[in-house]
């Protein structure tokens, strides 16, 4: 496909704005990955004229560039004219799923589970929206439904789990750790249901065997915090902060709550520098968590971000932060 992307692109001299050249361009950019390169032509292709096939690879190649407020309204122009377009309709639900429009996300998915009622993101998505809903109770059905055709699938296991911790089941939930053969995913969820039996020692101890991932050091520092360990839940949370390109709102929330909690009148350097990276609606949101620190077992990768700036990591290790370094002291 390279070869011809060569070809091609001799063509593209020779024709410079012909719909047959520009398109076989942009899909080869597309087949290839690539699609930042690819925007452009399809820009060009749909300029030239009307063309849903460039339209639907230019709202997948914005799916895949993560632009989903961009990806989104395409999609929906595409599904005008092909309704059943797969790849469309996955592009349409799963970017409603990550603007955390969730009521629409879950009409998404009923439609293509209409079609298709095995279909597993469809299901999947449908039973996250639902849980970020707190219908825990209808997300639960789903995901047993989905347990029918695919019984020992882990991460199904895994939601089931969740769902069920939910809902305060915690010995079905245990039962159901027991069925997960994947070793990592046994550990990191028993661990789960140690912590919502408040067996927060247990907790820890396993999660400690395990690898140093962001979604297990999140764990750990629930786990820390509930155990009334605020320094080793502060150094895990940092951890997070330090091996992330990008900040997640609870986690600074976690910080923020760790520091009120020492009763510290005034926020470290660190800390401070941490909150100018959020906007005044995040500290706002931030803030308002006052009752409880951790408030799902959901995976601290999956949660919303926000890029953190270079200058704010450049400076991180060079700067003095109470007389130490971020290494040295956190």
């Amino acid at each position: 496909m390279a070869q011809a992307l060569t070809v091609l692109n001799t063509l593209m001299v020779l024709q410079p704005n012909h719909p047959s050249t520009v398109g076989m361009i942009s899909y080869t950019l597309f087949k290839l990955k690539r699609f930042t390169e690819a925007l452009p032509l399809l820009d060009l292709r749909l300029s030239l004229s009307d063309h849903v096939p460039s339209l639907s690879r230019k709202a997948q190649a914005l799916f895949h560039l993560r632009s989903y407020a961009e990806a989104l309204p395409l999609a929906v122009e595409v599904l005008k004219i092909e309704p059943q377009n797969p790849a469309v309709l996955a592009v349409q639900l799963t970017s409603l799923y990550k603007l955390r429009r969730f009521t629409e996300a879950i009409a998404a998915a009923d439609h293509m589970i209409k079609a298709n009622p095995t279909r597993s993101l469809a299901l999947s998505l449908k039973a996250q929206s639902l849980m970020r809903l707190e219908r825990f109770a209808e997300a639960l059905q789903v995901i047993e439904f989905r347990l029918q055709f695919e019984p020992n699938n882990p991460h199904v296991l895994a939601m089931q789990v969740h769902a069920l911790l939910k809902l305060e089941r915690f010995n079905e939930a245990a039962t159901i750790v027991g069925r997960i053969e994947d070793g990592f995913f046994k550990f990191y969820y028993s661990a789960q249901v140690f912590i919502a039996k408040k067996q927060y020692t247990k907790a820890i101890e396993l999660l400690k065997t395990l690898d140093s991932g962001l979604n297990v050091k999140w764990l750990l520092a629930q786990a820390y915090f509930l155990a009334g360990d605020m320094k080793s839940s502060r150094q895990s949370l940092l951890f997070i902060v330090q091996n992330s390109k990008t900040l997640q709102p609870r986690v600074v929330a976690a910080l923020i709550k760790i520091h009120l909690l020492g009763e510290q009148t005034a926020m470290d350097p660190f800390l401070f520098g941490l909150t100018q990276q959020l906007s005044k609606k995040e500290l706002d949101k931030i803030l308002a968590y006052k009752e409880s620190l951790f408030w799902d077992y959901e995976p601290v990768s999956q949660g919303p971000e926000v890029s953190i700036s270079n200058s704010f990591w450049d400076g991180l290790n060079a700067k003095p932060v109470n007389g130490q370094t971020f290494n040295s002291t956190y």
